[in-house]
């Protein structure tokens, strides 16, 4: 398997990262720990060969993230929305759109028993899995 981009839905907090990973696509938002980093925008939409992709940090109460986010890209044809804020992996679809939060690598929360980070493959059809980080 190829990647082909990494997207990162906010939060990084140390700007090093921005370089860390050479001529790959690097799509990062403006989370709400990133006062130091606010050269990055708010939401984004990427279109990847024929999929629209939203990526926004998100905010609100966890169970408040994911229709907040929908609001925000209410006007946009999204096949994939990516989101984070809340910490938990989610993968739910909302109309023809996929919702996904992968997580995060460095900080689980609410009921993520552990860290993780997502993997959206684009083919025929979108599919979004989490990896799981034991360990971190």
């Amino acid at each position: 398997m190829e990647v082909a981009a990494l997207f990162h839905a906010g939060d990084i907090i140390d700007g090093a990262l921005d370089g860390c990973f050479g001529d790959l696509p690097f799509y990062p938002v403006r989370g709400n720990m990133d006062t130091s980093n606010s050269h990055r925008p708010f939401k984004r939409l990427v279109t990847i060969e024929r999929w629209r992709i939203g990526l926004i940090h998100g905010w609100g109460r966890p169970h408040e993230v994911a229709e907040n986010v929908l609001q925000e890209f209410a006007r946009e044809n999204l096949d994939v929305l990516i989101f984070g804020h809340s910490h938990t992996p989610c993968v739910l679809r909302v109309g023809k759109t996929l919702l996904f939060n992968p997580g995060s690598a460095t900080d689980h929360r609410g009921r993520a028993r552990l860290c993780s980070v997502g993997l959206l493959e684009l083919g025929d059809e979108i599919s979004a899995q989490h990896i799981y980080l034991p360990g971190a």
